[in-house]
């Protein structure tokens, strides 16, 4: 079991190109890409991202901003060099004296159409790094 896990957290990046959504991403190889109804997924366990094309521009940071889930308490935010906006947050899903916060790693990318969405909510152990890695290389084709 240990051996499994071992070779799972060695996988090499590969970059993926997703015509549908006009872009390109960088993965670990053993992510399966799969359509989730109008999205497309790539994932292992519980790692993996949500990819979503969106008609709504969005030319800024501010803009990008406005698309988060209403509520978002930033960790990070960043405009990434492909012209990306870069955002890590928490959001409470809790009830009054009983908060919940759940982590989420989400990057608009502007297209000639509008966006596209690359996200994840974050179970509360989960490690951020691969999501965000992955999120954060999306460019367009």
């Amino acid at each position: 079991m240990v051996l499994v896990l071992v070779v799972m957290g060695c996988s090499k990046p590969e970059e993926v190109t997703v015509k549908e959504l006009g872009i390109k991403i960088t993965v670990p190889s053993n992510w399966d890409q799969k359509p989730r109804g109008d999205d497309i997924t790539f994932r292992s366990g519980i790692d993996g991202v949500i990819l979503r094309a969106e008609k709504e521009p969005v030319k800024s940071i501010e803009e990008a901003r406005g698309r988060l889930i209403q509520g978002a308490k930033m960790r990070e935010e960043k405009a990434l060099p492909t012209g990306a906006f870069y955002f890590d947050y928490d959001v409470d899903y809790g009830t009054a004296g009983k908060p919940m916060l759940l982590r989420h790693v989400e990057v608009l990318l502007p297209t000639a159409t509008g966006h596209v969405s690359c996200t994840l909510q974050l179970q509360p152990s989960q490690d951020a790094e691969p999501i965000a890695k992955a999120c954060s290389s999306m460019k367009p084709i």
